[in-house]
């Protein structure tokens, strides 16, 4: 699938799991994304690769620039209007059965208007055929401070592989948080519709942020948790040094956090988030829960 982004990492992770290669399709690029084997990543795991986050971040940012360029210097721009657009979506079907989704559309629904979610990032940024890249969640602290948050969820009974996998989320949120920079430093060559609210693009602190439940951070077949401390080390590596480029207009920080352990968004609560009447008491206490889970996410312990 065509795609605005090129990342290289055959090298980087040692060609086991996550592993994002360059093709070319006519003037196009495409990003090849390979399923995560367990086996793999948890080879990955146990044997991080070398390679610095410096390069990652720095081959990421270059990338970005040059799938723009083109339509840049043709004066086109973007055409996804509802990119970085300032709004919750609160649908949520009943016989929806993903615990992540049914979580992520609870703190919209029950928190206040400085949360948002599924907020577009690359829609229509490039002439090729973009698939869904949306933030998870974003919570504004100021105008100028923002959380973006990629989520990741799973049953209480179950266990991290794929794509809910905090290998997986953080490459997501680093992309998203790359994007964002790149938006925000052309939005004058962007963005012509100035009726499109996008306050995000005012953000000049941004907290990136892998917020998963506890299970997402153990390995399926056993209960040990992913080494995942090279993994932030990449990241923060990276992300160091493209803040302190004298003309950032972005200063950027990375975490992985997860829900308070035992936490769960049952059937009732989903139940009640449907049916109660907003004024209801039902209501009031999962807001309280909610409010609680998300005050209350924790730093992972990096091993």
């Amino acid at each position: 699938m065509p795609s605005l982004l090129f990342m290289d990492l055959s090298q980087t992770l040692h060609n086991k799991a996550h592993m994002l290669r360059f093709q070319h399709r006519g003037d196009k690029h495409t990003v090849v994304v390979e399923r995560v084997q367990l086996s793999g990543h948890i080879r990955l795991c146990d044997e991080p690769p070398s390679k610095d986050g410096m390069e990652l971040v720095r081959r990421l940012v270059a990338r970005i620039d040059q799938n723009r360029s083109n339509l840049t210097d043709a004066g086109r721009f973007a055409r996804g209007k509802e990119m970085w657009r300032w709004r919750k979506n609160t649908n949520l079907n009943p016989a929806n059965k993903s615990i992540e989704v049914r979580i992520e559309r609870a703190i919209v629904r029950l928190l206040g208007d400085d949360w948002v979610n599924q907020v577009p990032t690359a829609s229509g940024l490039t002439a090729a055929s973009e698939g869904r890249r949306s933030l998870d969640l974003v919570h504004r602290h100021s105008a100028v401070e923002f959380d973006f948050i990629e989520l990741k969820a799973l049953r209480p009974e179950q266990r991290s592989s794929g794509h809910q996998s905090p290998l997986f989320a953080a490459m997501e949120i680093l992309i998203y948080g790359l994007i964002f920079l790149y938006c925000k430093e052309n939005r004058g060559d962007l963005f012509a519709d100035s009726t499109t609210q996008r306050p995000i693009l005012d953000a000049e602190i941004v907290h990136l942020e892998v917020l998963a439940t506890s299970n997402c951070y153990r390995r399926t077949e056993r209960a040990e948790p992913f080494r995942i401390g090279w993994l932030n080390q990449l990241i923060v590596q990276g992300l160091t040094e493209l803040n302190r480029h004298s003309e950032a207009s972005v200063s950027f920080n990375f975490t992985f956090r997860q829900f308070p352990e035992g936490f769960s968004w049952t059937e009732a609560d989903h139940h009640q988030l449907l049916t109660c009447d907003p004024s209801s008491e039902c209501l009031t206490a999962l807001r309280h829960k909610i409010q609680a889970a998300i005050e209350n996410r924790e730093c992972v312990m990096l091993v």
